[in-house]
């Protein structure tokens, strides 16, 4: 725990820091910051605030990447000076990416207002991100250009960089004055080894951009190991261009683009670009990789599955069976994703809605390719398979709870069919806390998956949680309702750090789950 940052303010902190928001609720998706969702960093707290901002964005945990550069702009802004050159010193490692750096200038001027904040120490910290080495320089201002309204060549009127450095300063001249006037100033022909490897990678990114030969942008992707933010949109149309990336991209990047390469007509049957697909998508390393998680492969399965059935262009609609090959790759990586959960070593109690509203009423917030019951499905297989015999699953049915008796070879169609069968009952969000303090059942998390956040009963939740934590001395118990058809709510107290509410779902939801099981904020 960091320093001089009192229990409830460090934990608020926390989930700023992590999820977006200082409150008990986790909303999926983009939104507004501003002054006004945070209150935990003060006078008091701001030096060792600065310090878990770059705790965690080394950890690069965070799910809501706005949230770092927000936090750190408010620190800039301390009256303290030791705070605020600790801010702006920290700048180049809480802000790595040019977008992070683009959306920390955002919001520095933001809560800077009525006056633009852009001192010395701003206008100093903004040159030092840009005094790095040249190649890395030179690849991290080309993928991204702009952003939130502001480009490299704005920053660049304000800080009036200079260096002695040959290298950086053919990329300083080629962000003000384009590739051109780089290459003329800098192209000579005594350049050093570094300027002449920084001017060709300017010159291949250049090329990408205005090159209407889609063999030559292949070459140069290749040749210069440009990346996916490199390549102009009327590019990611050309066949050449997807069989040059199929095999570059990360995994993550190549699933998250299989919806726009079906609606570009490549994943019919005889597709050359099909082929290569399957065979990176078959292969030990993506079936491996770390990165890779359950509800991402389920959720853009899901979505292939949707526009299959329902085509935005009818001239690409090709005859798909239920059994094809992707289809069936997409399924064998999503079980595969499953090995890649990591376990918490908490024990789970995990309460679920089985009324209709869980699979024919409203689609899931942020998400409307998945059902409400099938989130919850995924979030018990997964538990399940990363806490071998640790997880215990409850349904609300008419009878009260009922164990709907899980285990870890579980398909999601037994999870499915299991809560289906199961007679639908009313939800009672305290009643899973109650149910375990009767039984005497001692749990690290107690987790309810609903549709709607309901509360019915006469004992509020929060103060079950309480009664449940005291008795069975569970102090560092957790509770979690997830209402995946519900807006923002506040079932959970300000002051309660053991609860947490999440309204919606995403791909990040199980590591939510988990993040708070473990105690991460």
């Amino acid at each position: 725990m960091a320093e001089n940052i009192p229990n409830l303010g460090h934990s608020r902190l926390l989930r700023f820091l992590y999820i977006g928001s200082e409150t008990n609720c986790y909303i999926p998706g983009d939104r507004k910051l501003t002054l006004e969702n945070i209150h935990c960093i003060d006078s008091s707290s701001q030096e060792a605030a600065v310090k878990e901002i770059i705790r965690v964005a080394k950890e690069g945990s965070s799910v809501y990447p706005d949230a770092l550069p927000f936090a750190l702009a408010v620190c800039s802004q301390s009256q303290n000076m030791k705070v605020k050159q600790a801010a702006y010193s920290a700048l180049k490692e809480a802000c790595p990416t040019a977008s992070e750096l683009f959306s920390f200038v955002h919001f520095a001027e933001e809560v800077s207002k009525p006056t633009t904040g852009w001192g010395r120490s701003r206008r100093t910290a903004v040159a030092n991100w840009y005094k790095t080495d040249p190649k890395r320089l030179a690849a991290l201002i080309t993928r991204v250009m702009s952003h939130r309204g502001w480009s490299h060549k704005d920053l660049f009127r304000l800080v009036h960089l200079k260096t002695e450095n040959k290298g950086l300063a053919a990329l300083y001249k080629y962000i003000t004055h384009g590739y051109e006037a780089a290459e003329k100033e800098f192209g000579v022909a005594d350049a050093s080894p570094q300027v002449k490897d920084v001017l060709e990678y300017l010159k291949a990114v250049h090329e990408l951009k205005h090159t209407a030969d889609e063999q030559k942008a292949a070459r140069l992707i290749e040749m210069h190991d440009l990346n996916f933010e490199h390549i102009p949109t009327p590019m990611l149309k050309s066949k050449e261009i997807w069989l040059c990336l199929i095999h570059r991209l990360p995994v993550q990047v190549l699933l998250s683009q299989l919806p726009r390469l079906h609606r570009l007509g490549f994943l019919k049957h005889k597709s050359p670009v099909l082929k290569p697909i399957l065979e990176r998508l078959n292969s030990d390393s993506t079936m491996n990789d770390g990165h890779l998680g359950p509800l991402q492969t389920f959720i853009i399965a899901k979505q292939l599955e949707t526009l299959q059935k329902n085509p935005v262009d009818k001239t690409v609609l090709q005859t798909y069976s239920k059994l094809s090959q992707l289809d069936d790759t997409l399924q064998t990586l999503h079980l595969a994703s499953f090995k890649m959960v990591p376990s918490t070593g908490k024990r789970y109690l995990v309460a679920v809605d089985v009324r209709n509203s869980m699979v024919h009423g409203k689609k899931t917030l942020g998400c409307r390719y998945v059902s409400p019951a099938d989130a919850a499905c995924l979030i018990l297989m997964a538990l399940s398979r990363a806490e071998s015999g640790k997880v215990t699953a409850l349904a609300f049915s008419k009878d009260g709870l009922k164990d709907i008796e899980i285990n870890n070879k579980m398909t999601h169609n037994d999870f499915f069919r299991r809560l289906r069968e199961t007679p639908m009952g009313p939800v009672n969000v305290a009643a899973p806390l109650q149910w375990a303090q009767e039984k005497k059942k001692t749990f690290d998390v107690i987790l309810v998956c609903t549709a709607n956040q309901i509360q019915s009963g006469d004992v509020h939740p929060a103060d079950a949680f309480k009664e449940y934590r005291l008795n069975l001395k569970l102090p560092q118990a957790r509770f979690i309702v997830c209402a995946f058809s519900s807006g923002e709510f506040s079932l959970a107290p300000p002051d309660e750090p053991g609860m947490l509410d999440i309204a919606g779902f995403s791909e990040k939801v199980l590591q939510v789950i988990q993040d708070f099981a473990r105690g991460v904020f």
